[in-house]
């Protein structure tokens, strides 16, 4: 009962690099942990550039690039990896709104 989501329209399948449940979970892992590193390698290369009141176009420069990463990797084929650097930021948010409830906020 499993959709194969690698189907077009006639039916034929198209080569996928996901061929086993071990390489989505790499993947996934891949772009968590590597999207993490990457914010914080340029986190610490433009943390001088923040005290130099140049702090918004730092953060608009952030979003653009994570943005343009996720939309690159789903347009690649490594869609995992692009719902790895989502989850990045998801999880974050869903616990600090749990923090939010439990505090009675």
């Amino acid at each position: 009962m499993e959709e194969n989501l690698d189907e077009n329209i006639e039916g034929n399948k198209e080569p996928s690099y996901y061929d086993t449940k071990g390489k989505k979970v790499s993947d996934t892992f891949i772009g968590f942990f590597g999207g993490l590193f990457a914010y914080l390698v340029i986190g610490g290369i433009f943390s001088t550039i923040r005290y130099s009141g140049i702090s918004i176009a730092v953060i608009l420069l952030s979003v653009v690039a994570y943005i343009v990463a996720v939309i690159g990797f789903i347009t690649r084929g490594r869609k995992f990896i692009a719902i790895g650097l989502i989850l990045l930021v998801v999880i974050p948010l869903i616990v600090f709104g749990g923090c939010l409830l439990v505090m009675g906020r």
